[in-house]
C-alpha cells in the first residue's frame, strides 16, 4: 500500500465571473482574462539603434536570418496582475509569419537567430512538445535564463504566429517560483482563445 501511496496537489478553483473580453478585431483574436489585470497593448518598434548597427555590421546574417521570414511582432499584449507588478506576468505576441512555417519550423528559424546574437535578447526556445490548440496543431516550449522559465504557445494562424507566454513558469528543470494559480490562471485564458471570422 505505502508503494501506492500518492499526493494529490489541490485545484483551486477559479472565480470567472469578473472577467473581462480583450478583443482585437485587427490581428482576429479574443480572449478572456481576470477583470483586476492591468492589459497594456505595446507599440511594436522593429528595430532599435543597437540593433541596426548589428544589422549593418553583418549582413549576411541578414539574408540568412530576416530576409525570408521575418519573425518580428506585429502586436504585443501585456496582462499584469496588479499595478504594482514590474514585469507582466502574461503576455501574448501576434508575429508575422507570411511564408506560413508550421510552428517548429517557424521555432527553428528564431533560435539561428537567437544563436547569432540578432533576436530575442539570447533567449532560445527549448524542451518543444507538440500540442493542439483549438483545433490547431501547435507547440509548447520554455524559454528563459537563471531557471526564470517562461512557458509559451506557439499557434499558426492565416499567415501569423500568436504566442502566448506564462512568466515565472514553474514547470520540471525551472526554478519554482510561479504560483500555481498563476498557471491556473493562464491555463483558463487559454481556454477562452477565440479566432475571429
Amino acid at each position: 500500500m505505502l508503494s501506492t501511496l500518492k499526493f494529490v496537489e489541490k485545484v483551486t478553483e477559479i472565480d470567472t465571473s469578473n472577467w473581462q473580453t480583450y478583443r482585437n478585431k485587427e490581428y482576429g483574436f479574443e480572449i478572456k482574462h481576470p477583470g483586476g489585470f492591468l492589459v497594456e497593448e505595446k507599440k511594436i518598434v522593429p528595430y532599435s539603434e543597437t540593433e541596426e548597427r548589428i544589422l549593418s555590421d553583418y549582413p549576411e546574417k541578414i539574408s540568412s536570418i530576416r530576409y525570408e521570414e521575418p519573425i518580428w511582432p506585429l502586436h504585443g499584449l501585456e496582462l499584469y496582475s496588479s499595478s504594482t507588478s514590474k514585469n507582466a506576468e502574461i503576455t501574448i505576441w501576434v508575429h508575422d509569419n507570411a511564408n506560413n512555417l508550421t510552428p517548429n519550423e517557424w521555432l527553428d528559424y528564431l533560435n539561428k537567430g537567437v544563436d547569432q546574437g540578432l533576436l530575442y535578447g539570447g533567449r532560445s526556445v527549448e524542451d518543444i512538445k507538440s500540442t493542439t490548440i483549438l483545433e490547431i496543431e501547435a507547440v509548447k516550449g520554455i524559454s528563459g535564463c537563471c531557471l526564470a522559465c517562461v512557458v509559451n504557445i506557439f499557434i499558426p494562424k492565416e499567415g501569423k504566429i500568436y504566442k502566448l507566454s506564462l512568466s515565472g513558469y514553474s514547470g520540471e528543470g525551472c526554478d519554482p517560483c510561479c504560483p500555481a494559480i498563476k498557471e491556473g490562471i493562464f491555463n483558463q485564458m487559454l481556454s477562452t482563445l477565440k479566432f475571429l471570422d
